[in-house]
């Protein structure tokens, strides 16, 4: 693929992997600038991810946390777009919620405009976590930020979506959410995420024990639907059937307490740690009411590990239904006890899924994800301009 001309600034406020994208803007030399809240950049505001920080340590409510982090991304998103007046540039490619009036500037300047929803688009996130706080209220502090909504936020996920040229999806999952909200096919582009599988090529699965791990990943919370799974674990009253959560819990650690028997919780580890953990697991689940990928479930495969996601994932995009683990629909107890003791009673299952979810997590590899994330950008930048060629 030879270099060129075209010129990218990008801008964002998180999540993590939006420093992938950065680094495939930065080898294929189309990043002019990469704006963030991170710090240590050249282009970095770090007083505004700090200040989310120190609210998210403070007792203020969810609706006050929310209150800041719109103010947050707004300023510094302001900051971006006047710093736009002065660059020259083709392409600007923002984060949701943190990109509308960046965007505005940019189509000003007739700039082609990208905008990465690393979420559904919202009001499917509404509705299944109005439906959720309904089915199990006990778990409501665990929503975090998601819960009560603050309707500012979401408008500025609204207005981006539709003012935007494209809008970039992580999923199968996360694509339909957008479509069923009218946006046109045209407009969507996905572009599953990568994993950095020379990260996770060494573990080995070794146990001192014969407890059967499955293991959780990422902030623990009802959003990821974890109370299915510890009621899938409870009722099937195993001693050697143990959930390991590695990560957070949101809010109360009370509703947890009456499954304190079939969990281990060391909380968030580092990343020799986390090897240390993944090897001691059996099988990974994700049993998600909504993430619009769950980047987790490719480091699972990359592990080595079979897994049981939920289908409001990157499941349909990344599993291989029987090969590399197990589909379910969301808020399915009787499907995860199924999965899950089809594995407990297959062991040998175990070891060849392992092998497949390996070889399938290769076909994500992150060098993979960064040539097509340029050129599902390229492609369509050609097409807009008219003038400029990309191979």
């Amino acid at each position: 693929m030879e270099k060129n001309k075209v010129r990218i600034i990008f801008s964002s406020t998180g999540p993590s992997y939006s420093f992938d994208i950065a680094k495939a803007f930065q080898e294929f030399d189309v990043l002019k600038k990469f704006y963030t809240t991170k710090p240590g950049f050249l282009y970095s505001r770090p007083h505004f991810n700090l200040l989310v920080r120190l609210s998210n340590l403070l007792p203020l409510g969810s609706v006050n946390k929310s209150k800041i982090l719109t103010w947050a991304n707004y300023k510094f998103d302001s900051y971006v777009a006047n710093c736009l007046k002065k660059d020259e540039y083709d392409i600007f490619y923002g984060m949701q919620g943190a990109s509308i009036n960046s965007l505005r500037q940019a189509k000003k300047q007739d700039k082609m405009v990208f905008i990465e929803q690393h979420d559904c688009y919202y009001k499917k996130v509404i509705q299944l976590v109005s439906e959720e706080i309904q089915i199990n209220p006990d778990f409501i502090s665990t929503f975090g930020s998601y819960w009560p909504f603050y309707q500012p936020y979401l408008d500025l996920f609204r207005q981006e979506t539709f003012q935007a040229d494209y809008i970039v999806t992580l999923s199968s999952y996360s694509f339909n959410s957008f479509i069923e909200a009218g946006v046109s096919p045209g407009k969507i582009i996905k572009i599953p995420l990568g994993v950095d599988t020379e990260k996770f090529k060494d573990i080995r699965h070794t146990k001192d024990d014969k407890i059967f791990r499955i293991v959780f990943i990422g902030a623990i919370g009802q959003r990821k639907g974890i109370k299915y799974l510890l009621e899938a674990v409870k009722s099937l009253n195993r001693k050697d059937i143990k959930i390991l959560l590695l990560g957070n819990i949101i809010g109360s650690k009370t509703p947890f307490k009456k499954y304190r028997d079939f969990i281990e919780h060391p909380g968030f580890v580092g990343h020799r740690e986390f090897k240390k953990y993944l090897s001691m697991s059996d099988i990974f689940c994700l049993p998600s009411i909504n993430d619009s990928f769950g980047q987790v479930i490719l480091e699972a495969m990359a592990s080595g590990l079979p897994v049981i996601v939920s289908q409001n994932t990157a499941a349909h995009d990344v599993v291989r239904e029987g090969i590399d683990g197990f589909v379910v629909p969301i808020r399915d107890i009787n499907a995860l006890k199924e999965k899950i003791m089809f594995f407990y009673e297959n062991r040998q299952k175990i070891t060849e899924m392992s092998v497949n979810a390996r070889s399938r997590a290769k076909e994500f590899d992150l060098d993979i994800y960064k040539t097509r994330l340029v050129n599902e950008i390229m492609q369509r930048y050609n097409s807009y301009s008219g003038s400029r060629k990309y191979e």
